[in-house]
């Protein structure tokens, strides 16, 4: 995949937040892992920063994955992990922990949400730079 310099990576940040906001609800464990298949929210602590080999699988295939006997030797668990799609861009990984069959509608949904919730904040910051330069011209404009 590609990347574009000028995009700002996932922020672990944001979704934590929704990791947070989310999980309860569902009752399952929920993962976001970033462009590269490494964990940056859950609600496991340990696994922040770890590998996910079936995220790995989800960016190399851009298509969902379902893990139903996770591979000796990694922290995957059973669950689905659908792809997050920002921009038209693959640009993470959103995975729910559980029997696959189960959690695999609710990891679209989720997926879904984190794509909209990233856009909307994009779309904020985007706002606000604008402002900025607006603000920075007129300043400039008007000192002569």
């Amino acid at each position: 995949m590609a990347e574009n310099p000028d995009r700002a990576p996932l922020s672990g940040e944001l979704a934590q937040r929704v990791v947070d906001l989310i999980a309860p609800t569902i009752s399952h464990n929920v993962n976001v892992m970033d462009e590269h298949g490494t964990i940056i929210a859950c609600l496991d602590p340990e696994r922040r920063g770890t590998l996910h080999r079936g995220a790995q699988r989800v960016i190399a295939e851009g298509r969902p994955v379902l893990i139903t006997a996770p591979e000796p030797g990694t922290s995957d668990r059973p669950g689905a992990n659908e792809p997050l799609f920002i921009g038209g861009e693959l640009r993470g990984v959103v995975g729910i922990t559980g029997d696959p069959r189960e959690v695999a509608p609710l990891a679209r949904v989720v997926a879904l949400t984190v794509q909209l919730l990233i856009a909307q904040e994009d779309e904020q910051d985007a706002a606000t730079r604008r402002h900025t330069e607006a603000r920075d011209l007129i300043a400039a404009l008007s000192s002569g």
